[in-house]
C-alpha cells in the first residue's frame, strides 16, 4: 500500500473545496493570509517541504498585515468569514454533507489501495470481490484467459466483452462488500476524524488509528459467506469449464464425454446461479 495514494483522496478533495471557497468569495489570495504561495499551492493541489500534508496549521488563522499601513486584521481559512469554512473539521474533511456523499468513494478507493498487495494484511480482497457474480465471472475468464494459451472463444466467450464488463462489476461488486458494512464503516471514520483538527503526519495517523485498527479488521469480519453465488462460479469455470478450450482445440482428452457432460451440466448451473441473483437483486 502507497499511503501517500490513499490520502490523496482527502488532499484533491481539500483543493477542490479551498479553491470553491476562494472563487466564490471573491477575494483574492493575499487577502487571505500573507503567504500568496501557500493558499494557491493548497488550491491546485501542491505539495512540497513546506507543506507536505497540503495544509498547515497557521492557514487556519492568522493574522494579515497591511502593507501600506501595517495594520493587522484576521485572515486565514477560519478568520476570514466570507469563505464560509465553520471550523478546521470542515475544511479536512467537508461538512457533513460532503461526508456522507463520499462514503462510498473512500470505501472503493481504499478497497483498491489498501489490498493492492494481498500479502500487506494477508488478506486477498479477490475473494470479497468474486461475492458478485458478474465480476467472478469476467474476473475468472479474464485471468484464465491472460494464463493459457487459448483464445477466449474457446471458452466460449468474448475478450472484448469481457474486458468492458469488468470493471463497472468491480465497482458493483465493491458496493456490495460496502452494503456489509456501511453503518460500521461510516461510524469509524467519523469517530476517527471527530478530534482530527490538523494534518499534520496525518498518513501516519490515518494509517495506524484508521486503516490498521478499524477499516482492515472490519473487512476481515465480513467475509462471503458459504452461500456466495459467486465463488461458487467461479469455482465451476476453474475446476469444469476450464476444459472447454483444449475440447475445442481437438486435443487428446482423458475420459472425453464424461467431460463434455460435466461441461455441460456446469454451464447449466451457472446460467441457473445467474438467474438466482438477477432474482435476488430486484427484490432489493
Amino acid at each position: 500500500m502507497n499511503i501517500d495514494n490513499v490520502m490523496q483522496f482527502f488532499y484533491k478533495r481539500i483543493a477542490i473545496r479551498v479553491k470553491h471557497a476562494v472563487d466564490k468569495s471573491g477575494l483574492i489570495q493575499k487577502d487571505i493570509h500573507n503567504n500568496q504561495k501557500l493558499i494557491s499551492k493548497i488550491m491546485n493541489n501542491k505539495r512540497d517541504r513546506h507543506n507536505r500534508f497540503l495544509i498547515i496549521d497557521s492557514v487556519f488563522e492568522c493574522d494579515i498585515i497591511n502593507d501600506e499601513t501595517g495594520e493587522r486584521q484576521p485572515g486565514g481559512l477560519l478568520g476570514i468569514k466570507e469563505l464560509g469554512f465553520k471550523d478546521e473539521k470542515e475544511v479536512l474533511w467537508g461538512t457533513d454533507e460532503e461526508i456522507n456523499n463520499y462514503m462510498f468513494d473512500l470505501f472503493e478507493h481504499l478497497i483498491s489501495e489498501v489490498f493492492s498487495d494481498p500479502n500487506e494484511y494477508n488478506l486477498d480482497i479477490e475473494k470479497y470481490l468474486c461475492d458478485y457474480v458478474p465480476y467472478a465471472k469476467n474476473s475468472t475468464y479474464w485471468n484464465v484467459i491472460n494464463k493459457n494459451i487459448y483464445p477466449a472463444l474457446f471458452y466460449g466467450v468474448l475478450e472484448d466483452k469481457i474486458l468492458c464488463d469488468l470493471f463497472p462489476a468491480r465497482k458493483e461488486a465493491i458496493r456490495l462488500i460496502y452494503n456489509r458494512c456501511s453503518t460500521s464503516f461510516k461510524d469509524d471514520f467519523l469517530s476517527f476524524i471527530e478530534d482530527k483538527k490538523s494534518f499534520r503526519g496525518i498518513p501516519k495517523i490515518f494509517k495506524t488509528s484508521f486503516i490498521d485498527k478499524k477499516f482492515v479488521p472490519l473487512i476481515r469480519d465480513n467475509p462471503p459467506n458459504s452461500t456466495s453465488l459467486g465463488l461458487r462460479i467461479q469455482k465451476l469455470i476453474l475446476e469444469d469449464l476450464l476444459h472447454t478450450a483444449p475440447l475445442v482445440a481437438g486435443e487428446t482428452i482423458d475420459n472425453l464425454e464424461y467431460k463434455k457432460a460435466l461441461i455441460h451440466a456446469s454451464s447449466e448451473y451457472i446460467l441457473a446461479l445467474e438467474e438466482i441473483h438477477e432474482t435476488f437483486l430486484q427484490q432489493k
